[in-house]
């Protein structure tokens, strides 16, 4: 089960926790996710169960240029 730290819309930098996946009978933690680029999420997986390889959020990576 996929237990997202933080919000659709929201800024996050690279290394913040995006969330845990947890067993479901356990409640132990499996596996922690982090983002691994600074950014704003665009995406987050709404349904709680995942399998491997499952999508779990997008980030729009931020740009250095300013226009």
């Amino acid at each position: 089960v996929f237990l997202p730290s933080i919000a659709y819309h929201c800024e996050v930098e690279a290394g913040d926790k995006i969330g845990e996946v947890v067993h479901p009978l356990t409640g132990e933690i499996v596996q922690s996710y982090y983002a691994q680029n600074t950014g704003l999420v665009f995406s987050l997986r709404e349904y709680p169960m995942v399998y491997a390889g499952s999508l779990l959020a997008r980030i729009i990576k931020k740009s250095e240029e300013v226009i």
